[in-house]
């Protein structure tokens, strides 16, 4: 849809930015990570098999809850910067971004900019002390919140508890 729109515009005289913002950071990768660790993936790693992790982490979540906090766990180590979670994580994100391009190139789908949640990590500090300078955020509970309750609007969660960072907080810095 958006390469459709993108070629309208363009036949319109319209100068046209392409941008694909992957979700290549957060939560859903603290849960493949954390299956990774404890189930494995065959080698070499392809998409369907970090698909069918995923899957599988997804259904034993139910059975067995302490799941979800350990892939908390793992997004935190990510966001940290522990070494082996980057590395694993950057061959997944590799992996990821082939198979993509597989697809894009068989639908004719050209981007002018690929980005990734991830490409705003260094940013995210300096929107939070910015927020902090103008007084809109608040810690509630331990976390880091912007109060919306003068726009009718739940508190905007920013930074967990434990320290690590949700889409929100990657979104204000993108």
């Amino acid at each position: 849809i958006g390469q459709a729109l993108c070629n309208i515009f363009r036949a319109l005289g319209y100068t046209v930015v392409g941008i694909n913002h992957l979700g290549d950071w957060g939560t859903t990768h603290g849960m493949l990570l954390c299956a990774y660790h404890k189930w494995g993936a065959p080698e070499p790693i392809t998409v369907s098999a970090l698909n069918d992790l995923y899957v599988r982490f997804r259904a034993e979540m139910k059975d067995d809850p302490a799941l979800a906090e350990e892939s908390r766990v793992w997004f935190k180590r990510l966001e940290d910067g522990d070494a082996a979670a980057r590395a694993l994580w950057q061959r997944f994100r590799e992996v990821s971004l082939a198979e993509f391009q597989k697809v894009y190139d068989l639908l004719g789908v050209k981007f002018d900019d690929v980005r990734g949640e991830s490409a705003y990590e260094s940013a995210m500090p300096g929107v939070l002390e910015d927020l902090a300078d103008k007084k809109l955020s608040t810690i509630s509970d331990g976390a880091l919140v912007v109060d919306l309750a003068d726009q009718g609007m739940p508190p905007l969660l920013l930074r967990k508890a434990d320290g690590a960072t949700l889409y929100a907080t990657r979104d204000l810095a993108a």
